[in-house]
């Protein structure tokens, strides 16, 4: 399958909630018990595009039906955070390990390169060894785990967080680079 990578729009929300919605009633992946309504997804993608963080889309190339989502958020609202974000990447969960998590990632790294970030974050539920997997294949690093952080499917999980850092120069840098 071959696959564009894009910005996401309005119009995309409906497939991306489509997407994200098997995770939340089927997994420990997300830990939202509910899935987001569109104006609520709507409301995160404006805070991602007005941040001028990316915030994609994987399309089939032949159908143009979204397949896959990618987006960084802001770490925080507090200045000190302007480089840092928090990752996250979600395919189509029929179309697992076909290569698209992975071209979504390169993308946003790509873009987060350019607009200058050096932090990227990444949290994922301990037991998610392909995730994890995932991460560790593209740079990540573990620095962090919190034993049972979240609570769902009446079990408790433990969740890591993964960091990678991106634009290194930045951080010795004597001078102010935003």
């Amino acid at each position: 399958m071959n696959q564009i990578i894009c910005q996401a729009t309005i119009e995309d929300l409906s497939s991306i909630r489509e997407i994200y919605a098997y995770y939340v009633e089927n997994t420990n992946i997300s830990f939202d018990y509910d899935t987001p309504s569109i104006q609520e997804m709507q409301l995160e993608m404006q805070t991602v595009q007005l941040r001028n963080l990316p915030y994609l889309v994987a399309k089939d190339s032949q159908t143009n039906q979204v397949i896959g989502f990618a987006y960084a958020l802001p770490f925080s609202k507090r200045k000190a955070y302007d480089c840092t974000c928090a990752l996250s990447i979600y395919v189509d969960h029929k179309l697992q390990a076909r290569g698209i998590g992975q071209q979504l990632y390169h993308t946003l790294e790509q873009q987060l390169t350019e607009l200058g970030m050096v932090q990227l974050l990444s949290l994922v539920a301990s037991d998610n060894k392909s995730s994890l997997e995932f991460h560790h294949r593209n740079g990540f690093v573990q620095i962090g785990e919190f034993p049972n952080a979240g609570y769902k499917f009446d079990k408790w999980h433990s969740i890591c967080w993964l960091l990678k850092t991106i634009n290194a120069y930045k951080i010795t840098s004597k001078k102010d680079t935003l």
